[in-house]
């Protein structure tokens, strides 16, 4: 055989530097598998709540949906609508993450998680086995409380803004 043929009797050797960033490039693309959110328009049909819903990663959402009275709406285009105004403010209330999301968040933290994790066992342990829990004073049930209340307004005052606009503007396109 000719030494300017591509085909050679010796085996084709990767540069040790190629493969790192190979590996690199997997662990980047198995690390974002599922980073894309994924929403759902669904019909619900349940016994007490009828109407159009989204759904993402096994939750429903209703807030994305419904009006201020909680109703969720027949039609899927106002439906449609209605997601497509909410979904940042919404997506931001919930702290709604994808798998994908967390795990390239949390990469930097792997080692402190590996090291910690038999104390964490050990406390799991302790709480089972010896009644060891934290129970709440009135006063932290009372601030957890004020604190869930707040931010149920929140979302509440935001769906109302939202439903007095979609009567204002035509077609219910209120951005």
């Amino acid at each position: 055989m000719h030494s300017d043929s591509f085909f050679t009797d010796r085996p084709l050797k990767m540069n040790e530097k190629n493969n790192y960033h190979l590996a690199i490039v997997l662990l980047v693309l198995l690390l974002m598998i599922g980073c894309a959110p994924v929403y759902k328009l669904h019909h619900y049909n349940g016994n007490a709540i009828k109407g159009w819903v989204i759904i993402s990663h096994n939750a429903v959402y209703t807030a994305f949906t419904a009006d201020e009275h909680g109703i969720l709406p027949e039609d899927e285009k106002l439906a449609m609508s209605r997601f497509e105004r909410r979904k940042d403010f919404v997506q931001k209330y919930y702290n709604i993450q994808h798998p994908g999301t967390i795990a390239l968040k949390q990469l930097p933290l792997l080692p402190v998680g590996i090291v910690l994790f038999p104390v964490f066992i050990v406390d799991e342990y302790a709480e089972h086995v010896f009644g060891l829990r934290h129970e709440m004073s009135d006063e932290e049930r009372d601030k957890f409380a004020k604190k869930v209340l707040a931010e149920e307004k929140i979302l509440k005052d935001f769906i109302v803004t939202d439903m007095q606009q979609e009567r204002t503007t035509p077609h219910g396109n209120a951005k």
